[in-house]
């Protein structure tokens, strides 16, 4: 099969001119009402692409995603403490380093990186307690 990659879709064609979902990015609901307009003028019906099932490990995604968390704002963490540490960095710099790293744990955790901080600082403490 060739693959075609386009800015937010990843799609396989096989010889028969299928194709298969790989990966999706989630639409947002501006999105939807673009495409929804777009059908309209067209003089069809957009129908959305059904929702992925959820599983039905509940507990199991919880603990990972709390592990994940506590992995991005200690590295966070570590970053900042570095970045203060670092007297060979002018201020212009230091305050362009805070920033993407603050960006990184942002995109990676995807919460604001005070409510990350806040996050951890709570469960970090019940976990020695």
């Amino acid at each position: 099969p060739q693959r075609f990659q386009t800015a937010v879709n990843i799609y396989l064609v096989s010889a028969e001119a299928q194709c298969y979902w790989t990966m999706a990015k989630k639409k947002s609901k501006a999105q939807f009402r673009r495409l929804e307009k777009r059908a309209a003028e067209r003089g069809e019906e957009y129908v959305p692409p059904p929702a992925p099932a959820e599983s039905d490990n509940s507990s199991k995604p919880d603990f990972d995603k709390g592990k994940k968390l506590c992995e991005i704002a200690e590295r966070l963490q570590n970053e900042l403490k570095e970045i203060e540490e670092n007297q060979e960095l002018n201020s212009k710099d230091r305050r362009s380093a805070r920033r993407k790293a603050e960006a990184i744990a942002t995109e990676d955790a995807e919460m604001s990186t005070t409510e990350l901080l806040e996050w951890y600082e709570k469960n970090s403490k019940n976990r020695s307690a």
